[in-house]
């Protein structure tokens, strides 16, 4: 809604610029000014869509019964997922669960014949981490602050206020069994916390309180406290969808796709 706000006013302040700046009185625009402002998008996904920085947003089918998540077949456009989840829990039965529903498109504008497609019932979108971070290492200066975690202050003898002062993170063995704090030259070794948090969508109202959706996010902890936590360098990992929270191993299946990743 912000940046909507944001688009309109700029669209009001070049009407009005063009007006005043007309010869004559003129109380329209002429062609070339109507062009300009037509070049102002009016809402954001538009703006996203031309600066073609649209975050890449997968969309999974989740079972609306155990939580587990299906990747969409990207060779199966109008048909990407499994009809039934195909879970099963030790010594217990196949969920079985219907996954997606049918739905009719309506014809195109250039006559196409409608078309049958099939949709989650219950989505769950989920941003691909490659390119959450490709974002980050794209903006100035970044890359540099995350290089420079490692060294960037001495461990005070007492009173640690950041989670580089902790002696056990910089003891901790990488995969290759080299301390991760080591970072060769030409790479970043980057630390992230991870939370899951829930939310009521209707607010407080008396309808809404059996009702509850939830976000996973990580904070990539190598930038400097002032800065990590903005909401700009927040990775929103996924929502998952309502309106009943899943088990805490539940919890497992929406972590998947980030895991896997």
């Amino acid at each position: 809604a912000d940046s909507n706000y944001v688009l309109t006013t700029i669209r009001a302040v070049l009407f009005g610029a063009f007006i005043f700046c007309n010869q004559g009185g003129r109380s329209s625009l002429t062609p070339e000014q109507q062009a300009v402002l037509q070049t102002v998008p009016r809402d954001v996904r538009t703006a996203l869509k031309r600066l073609n920085i649209t975050p890449e947003i997968v969309r999974h089918a989740c079972c609306p019964r155990c939580f587990k998540t299906y990747p969409p077949d990207p060779l199966r456009t109008d048909d990407p997922y499994p009809h039934h989840c195909d879970f099963s829990e030790t010594d217990k039965q196949v969920c079985g669960r219907r996954l997606v529903e049918r739905s009719e498109l309506a014809p195109g504008r250039q006559g196409d014949a409608s078309r049958i497609v099939w949709r989650p019932i219950k989505p769950y979108p989920y941003r691909s981490f490659a390119s959450w971070l490709a974002g980050l290492f794209s903006r100035v200066a970044i890359e540099e602050l995350l290089v420079d975690s490692w060294t960037r202050s001495t461990p005070p003898k007492q009173g640690w206020t950041d989670i580089f002062h902790a002696p056990l993170i910089r003891q901790f063995l990488g995969p290759f069994g080299q301390l991760f704090s080591l970072q060769p030259p030409g790479a970043v070794h980057l630390v992230f916390s991870l939370s899951i948090d829930w939310i009521n969508p209707f607010g407080n109202k008396q309808a809404g309180k059996s009702h509850s959706i939830g976000a996973i996010y990580l904070v990539c902890l190598n930038l400097p406290p002032h800065l990590r936590y903005r909401p700009e360098n927040v990775y929103l990992v996924a929502i998952i969808p309502g309106p009943k929270e899943p088990s805490l191993h539940q919890l497992n299946h929406l972590l998947r796709p980030l895991v896997d990743e």
